[in-house]
């Protein structure tokens, strides 16, 4: 949440200072299935590290959907953008026109992709490690849970699936409109042209 709410209504939901802001979770079909991707944005006026500046060695992960930890010492200037990338970085690069300077990331790790159907992605980031086991517990910092346009069924409420179908398997992802807005909610999310990171 935005803000303790102790004796008071809730908050609303605390977004950012990192979110998921684009998916291309089904490429053109002419396309390799290893362009997918995930896009992050940092919406935030601050720099923010991917890492526990107290113990750096614990990184941010994504703990649903696709599986990947990020390398040590990554940080996210104001408004920069950052790639993480189910197949070849460098392919990737060539294939979306992404500049030099563009932060890209990957693969994926353990053969993990996104769901053609849709399916939960969550990124979070490591808490402090629990005295004596080391344990370290991992916090979310933003989860969305997309579709295809197709599953009928899981909104019975909304006339149908919300979810903009032309991002599933038409050359668009889903964009979140604007990366402010709660993530968790179809209606903050359109169809666009892939990003080029800038």
């Amino acid at each position: 949440m935005a803000g303790p709410t102790k004796s008071s209504a809730n908050s609303l939901p605390l977004i950012g200072p990192i979110v998921i802001n684009e998916i291309m979770y089904n490429p053109y079909p002419d396309s390799d299935e290893t362009a997918e991707y995930i896009e992050l944005k940092n919406i935030s006026t601050q720099v923010v590290s991917l890492y526990d500046s107290v113990h750096p060695e614990n990184t941010w992960k994504f703990t649903d959907g696709i599986e990947f930890t990020f390398p040590m010492g990554v940080e996210l200037a104001p408004t920069e953008t950052a790639f993480v990338v189910r197949g070849n970085r460098t392919v990737f690069r060539e294939t979306y026109g992404i500049a030099a300077g563009v932060k890209i990331f990957g693969p994926f790790t353990n053969n993990s992709r996104l769901a053609d159907g849709g399916e939960i992605v969550e990124i979070s980031m490591p808490g402090d490690p629990e005295a004596g086991s080391g344990y370290v517990p991992y916090l979310r910092v933003d989860l969305v849970t997309y579709s295809d346009g197709r599953h009928h069924d899981g909104y019975p409420n909304a006339g149908g699936d919300p979810w903009p179908r032309d991002a599933d398997g038409k050359g668009q992802a889903l964009g979140r409109i604007p990366g402010s807005l709660y993530g968790n909610d179809p209606a903050n999310w359109q169809a666009v042209e892939p990003s080029t990171g800038n």
